[in-house]
């Protein structure tokens, strides 16, 4: 059995698959305060809920989150409060070159603040890759890609900062992170060796988990905040791209030489409750417009269909209307938490279920939707 695990902004969910089928949801487990003391506790809920076969049969636990979120870790392993990077907090260093990294210019400005702690940091963590250090005691940085390497962090950037290196844990790049330790093996009850594993950021478990790997793919995923998905094979120039009145963000994807190229509104979710997601309000109408004229208006790739998911999914009028509006047809997945599907994926891959990711997502794809 594999336990797929997704830290969300405002809840962790979790789900048990046996065999590359899903056994059961475990349903969301809500914090109210982003800081790490909320996400354990909502983690101990998630794990008390196993049944006791679920607890003898788990085999691997893998891991996507939030970010780019960072946790400073102290020596005495006591955890601060996570820095965000919605937060528009950066500190500038030595030399003209823009700054890569997502994650350095808020260690930057932290120690800023509080230079007392300097002396006092055993590390610095992505939130996923806490998670699988409380769980196992080993502390790696995921890399989902040698792209990422440098938008994580690069020794030479570290350097401009004058960061000591042993506050940024080891590369780990598709290789499990470690075991469940002792501890937290007798405490939940589980009776097996646990490998733990990460894919680090939720949304490029997302694009995994809806089969969105090719160029020419396309992803709209839509909960609480909706996101628009293109996968290419080269970064456009941003001119190039349909106007918005947010911002794109284009990013390497988990696969080599394959680039996401997403644009991301956020509070989506607060809006289509406030209007009960019915098709019928002007402001649920014209949101959804501004979504479908996104891919409508998108050239120079060869999109031949968009996939859905997220929990909009649920309300078909919402489908219904994009369908209408769409000039591609779409597809509205039946396994909508796509990211707990695109960590199995990853997972079963790496365990040895299959010879590459691509085959891992050829087969769920095929049982799953």
């Amino acid at each position: 059995m594999i336990l797929t695990i997704d830290l969300g902004t405002s809840s962790i969910k979790g789900a048990i698959f046996l065999d590359s089928r899903p056994l059961r949801g475990l349903g969301r487990f809500i914090y109210k305060k982003q800081d790490v003391a909320s996400w354990l506790q909502a983690l101990d809920k998630l794990l008390s809920s196993l049944s006791w076969p679920e607890r003898a049969d788990l085999e691997a636990i893998v891991i996507s989150g939030q970010g780019p979120t960072i946790v400073p870790v102290l020596k005495k392993e006591e955890v601060l409060k996570p820095l965000f990077y919605y937060q528009n907090h950066r500190m500038s260093a030595d030399g003209d070159e823009p700054i890569e990294s997502y994650f350095l210019p808020k260690v930057a400005y932290f120690l800023h603040k509080k230079p007392e702690l300097a002396s006092e940091i055993q590390y610095f963590m992505s939130a996923p890759d806490y998670i699988a250090y409380w769980l196992t005691g080993e502390a790696v940085t995921s890399l989902p890609n040698e792209a990422y390497r440098n938008l994580i962090w690069s020794e030479q950037e570290q350097e401009r900062y004058h960061f000591q290196k042993r506050w940024f844990p080891p590369y780990a790049m598709h290789r499990e992170i470690g075991v469940v330790r002792e501890e937290r093996r007798n405490h939940f009850f589980l009776q097996r060796k646990v490998v733990v594993y990460t894919t680090l950021f939720d949304f490029l478990s997302a694009l995994v988990g809806a089969g969105t790997i090719q160029e020419g793919d396309v992803l709209n995923r839509a909960g609480m905040s909706e996101g628009v998905n293109f996968i290419m094979s080269h970064k456009p120039s941003v001119e190039s791209l349909p106007k918005t009145d947010t911002y794109w963000r284009i990013t390497p994807h988990l696969l080599p030489n394959l680039y996401n190229v997403g644009v991301v509104f956020d509070h989506v979710g607060r809006l289509m409750e406030q209007y009960d997601y019915s098709t019928e309000e002007a402001e649920v109408q014209l949101h959804i417009a501004k979504i479908t004229r996104i891919w409508n208006e998108f050239s120079g790739l060869p999109i031949s269909l968009v996939r859905l998911c997220g929990g909009q999914t649920y309300y078909a009028d919402v489908s219904r209307l994009k369908r209408r509006l769409s000039h591609y047809p779409l597809q509205v997945l039946r396994y909508t938490q796509a990211e707990l599907l695109g960590n199995v994926m990853y997972a079963t891959w790496l365990r040895g279920y299959y010879h590459s990711l691509e085959e891992s997502v050829a087969h769920f794809m095929k049982i799953m939707h």
